[in-house]
């Protein structure tokens, strides 16, 4: 697969795992804003910049916490959250909605949506 094909195959993922969090948002009445490139893909791109590999969001902080504690009990399908509150090895301070269980050799670089407070 060339470097062409497998930035196609990660928008779409991300693209999905962001379609994915507005519907878990619209679900539960949760806020939301996009940030960063997200925001700059959206205005200046209308979609993602070329070279961005990721989505970045915001929520209100008593969204977050909503959020978190919906994602506690909630099956998100494919999808779950992950935090520094229910994995004790995540590394990050901000949670992501990732592709739950993907195969071993994916890993180490599962697209995702990061949320931020």
């Amino acid at each position: 697969m060339d470097i062409k094909n497998i930035k196609k195959e990660w928008n779409a993922t991300i693209l999905d795992i962001l379609k994915a969090f507005i519907e878990i948002c619209n679900k539960y009445h949760l806020r939301y804003y996009c940030c960063a490139g997200t925001a700059i893909g959206a205005a200046r791109h209308h979609g993602m910049i070329p070279w961005d590999d990721d989505i970045d969001v915001l929520m209100p902080r008593p969204d977050y916490d909503r959020l978190l504690e919906i994602a506690k009990h909630e099956d998100f399908g494919k999808y779950e959250v992950v935090t520094p509150y229910n994995n004790e090895s995540y590394p990050l301070y901000f949670s992501k909605l990732v592709i739950a269980k993907p195969p071993l050799s994916r890993r180490r670089s599962v697209p995702a949506s990061s949320v931020f407070t």
